[in-house]
């Protein structure tokens, strides 16, 4: 990412330059970036990994770290720079993982775990 984002980081000015910043996961594809972040910890085919339905944009700005869920249109701060905005990310992030799994398992297609990948 730092080497992709030199020229469009702005820490005086976060927004400035934030389209170019952007992460993207439709239902066909996930931003090259977010792959190679993957592969990189072990998850090979990472959009595949997601719900078919999954459609995001995560924006990585100075200071901070949103994601927009565009099927229900809802943003979460994955990462603030003070203590307590962190805090409420971590949490708001982990309910919205265990309903997501929950959804997930309820149609009968579960996730499969980092530990049966990795085998």
């Amino acid at each position: 990412m730092r080497t992709k984002y030199i020229g469009h980081w702005y820490p005086r000015e976060p927004h400035r330059g934030q389209a170019y910043r952007a992460l993207s996961i439709d239902r066909l594809s996930a931003d090259p970036l977010l792959e190679k972040a993957g592969k990189s910890v072990g998850i090979d085919n990472f959009r595949q990994r997601l719900a078919s339905d999954m459609d995001a944009i995560m924006w990585v700005d100075p200071g901070s770290v949103t994601v927009r869920h565009n099927n229900t249109n809802r943003t979460i701060v994955l990462y603030g720079t003070d203590l307590s905005s962190f805090l409420r990310a971590r949490d708001r992030v982990a309910s919205e993982q265990k309903s997501y799994i929950d959804r997930t398992w309820s149609r009968g297609s579960g996730p499969v775990s980092l530990q049966e990948s990795n085998g």
